[in-house]
């Protein structure tokens, strides 16, 4: 449970407490009066004098001046009697007395009318003597008030049936509201509880007794009805190494120098095996004297997050040792630009005479400001740091050339926290003079070869071993656009973007596999009908690379278009017929 929740909690308990206090003297007060109105006018009966109707007007003056409703019921005429209260209870002014019994029962909750009739019958026929109940009412202006109706039986015929009833109405809908706040408070901490597996647990420090939720033994691998220690013997359940700060905070509650506490410690469950939780309290009731009444608080399982805190910290001490052997220069950085963790090979690509552990805490920003002069282009280095570190974004393999010849290759790192939080930055600079250098020659020779290829008067097409296009020339595809979208994507997909018949898919698809399984190459011939409704012919080959373990690589395909071919020999066929 968290701190304020139980602040919100004792404050409501409080509430509820000083509220029922009121309403017990209010209400003692009442039955008092009750009682003498009841021993008065039997005396009344016995003995009419002045003295016994003062003194009945004078109770009922002063219930009326605390608020309270006085009425009386006479069962021969059927008439009930109210004080003037009775229009300030609901809302009213000025009601004509005939009309106020009527007012009284219209405004009776209809969900509770028949618990007053139940009570009315039950009186009637002479069951009970008196009778305390609750229910609503509905004011004026159209909130629920809530009323506390008290009554006694006055005098009975010979039947033993009642003649006459008195009683008091009294408001009091502020002890019911705080009692559903209570409620309220109550369910949502118990909810947040049962949710989140928190374990509750209250101990009183004068008695020495504890309660502990069913959740709090359910999480030490307890059930809810096995017995349990006691808060004093759980430090029984602590870890040896984890129990002087325990043994201190009940200490300094004891003293009165701490009113709430957090720990994280392990502690032993049924089974004998250890986890860490999260012990909150706080200081929940004095003892009149002053001294401390109660402590309460939650347990909360941190066992897989902290074994994984204790992981990474150990992670970190090898990271720093594998950092400082890397062959790339690792400088991370947190969010003000203050180094944290270098190495020796950051020192020596740069030039920089000191040990990586004096460079700790040192301004990068300044520290860029005079490397700058190593790089071919001083401003592009020092603007690509300000646009990395403006956007936040990963970005990897930035190619930046240094004047000596040097090509390094930088990766930029953001580190998020979970909820997005920018906390640093890692930069990763290799050393990739001879692999670029490798890459620019390849590179020239691709661009060589492809040059060949576009200019070879057939379609060439060159396929993965997934049948996947690699590289087609501008005799297969006219549309520069169609041959960079069709790079990585298989004949089914362009067929579908061309709405090429679907026959010419599957024998092509035939073909692929005659040629990969045979190893061999195969040819065909593909007859369609192009997009303006011309007739088209090309002869069609499929030529697999292997390995030489039996490996396919990639294969080649080309097409030589015989369409005049064709055409020549349709008209030959038509001519010997």
């Amino acid at each position: 449970m968290q701190t304020n929740e139980i602040k919100i909690l004792k404050d409501a308990l409080e509430k509820e407490r000083i509220a029922r206090v009121a309403a017990e003297a209010k209400l003692e007060v009442c039955e008092r009066a009750l009682s003498a109105i009841s021993l008065f006018q039997k005396e009344e009966r016995n003995h009419t004098t002045d003295i016994s109707i003062l003194r009945e007007d004078r109770i009922k003056l002063a219930l009326e001046k605390i608020g309270d409703n006085f009425w009386e019921h006479d069962f021969k005429t059927g008439i009930t009697t109210f004080s003037k209260q009775v229009e300030d209870l609901l809302g009213y002014t000025d009601t004509p007395k005939k009309e106020i019994d009527e007012l009284w029962w219209s405004r009776i909750h209809p969900d509770d009318r028949a618990l007053l009739k139940a009570n009315d019958l039950k009186t009637r026929e002479g069951f009970t003597e008196s009778h305390s109940l609750e229910y609503r009412m509905l004011h004026k202006d159209g909130h629920i008030i809530w009323i506390l109706d008290r009554g006694v039986v006055l005098e009975r015929d010979e039947n033993g049936f009642p003649l006459s009833i008195i009683g008091a109405h009294s408001d009091i809908t502020r002890l019911k509201n705080a009692e559903e706040a209570l409620r309220k408070v109550e369910q949502r901490w118990q909810s947040a509880l049962e949710g989140s597996g928190d374990g509750f647990w209250e101990y009183n420090l004068q008695t020495g007794k504890a309660f502990y939720s069913k959740a709090l033994k359910k999480l030490l691998g307890y059930n809810a009805d096995d017995s349990f220690l006691p808060f004093t013997n759980a430090l029984d359940f602590i870890h040896p190494e984890d129990k002087i700060p325990l043994e201190k905070v009940l200490h300094d509650y004891q003293s009165g120098h701490i009113h709430n506490h957090s720990l994280e410690y392990r502690v032993r469950q049924k089974n004998g095996e250890y986890i860490w939780i999260l012990d909150r309290g706080i200081l929940s009731d004095y003892n009149p004297g002053g001294s401390v009444a109660h402590i309460a608080g939650t347990y909360s399982s941190i066992d897989n997050s902290k074994k994984t805190e204790l992981e990474l910290k150990a992670s970190a001490t090898r990271l720093t040792s594998l950092i400082s052997n890397l062959q790339s220069a690792i400088l991370l950085e947190d969010n003000e630009r203050k180094l944290l963790i270098t190495n020796n090979q950051f020192c020596k690509m740069f030039g920089i005479a000191e040990t990586p552990e004096k460079l700790i805490g040192m301004d990068c920003s300044h520290s860029a400001d005079l490397s700058k002069t190593l790089f071919a282009e001083p401003d592009v280095f020092l603007q690509s740091i300000h646009e990395n570190l403006t956007n936040k974004n990963l970005k990897l393999g930035e190619i930046l050339p240094l004047k000596d010849g040097r090509i390094l290759s930088r990766d930029f790192i953001p580190i998020q926290q979970d909820e997005g939080s920018f906390i640093g930055t890692l930069w990763v600079y290799t050393d990739v003079t001879d692999s670029a250098n490798t890459a620019i020659a390849l590179e020239k020779q691709r661009l060589f070869y492809e040059g060949i290829l576009n200019n070879i008067p057939s379609d060439i097409a060159i396929f993965d071993p997934d049948h996947r296009y690699l590289f087609l020339n501008p005799i297969a595809i006219k549309s520069e656009e169609v041959r960079k979208w069709i790079i990585g994507k298989n004949d089914e997909e362009y067929f579908e973007y061309r709405n090429f018949p679907k026959e010419n898919l599957i024998e092509r698809n035939k073909k692929w596999e005659d040629a990969i399984t045979n190893k061999k190459i195969v040819s065909w011939e593909e007859d369609k009908i192009d997009a303006h409704g011309n007739f088209e012919s090309n002869l069609r080959n499929l030529y697999p690379i292997f390995d030489a373990e039996g490996n396919l690589l990639q294969v080649i395909g080309y097409g030589i278009n015989i369409t005049e071919r064709k055409k020549f020999e349709q008209k030959i066929a038509l001519s010997e017929k």
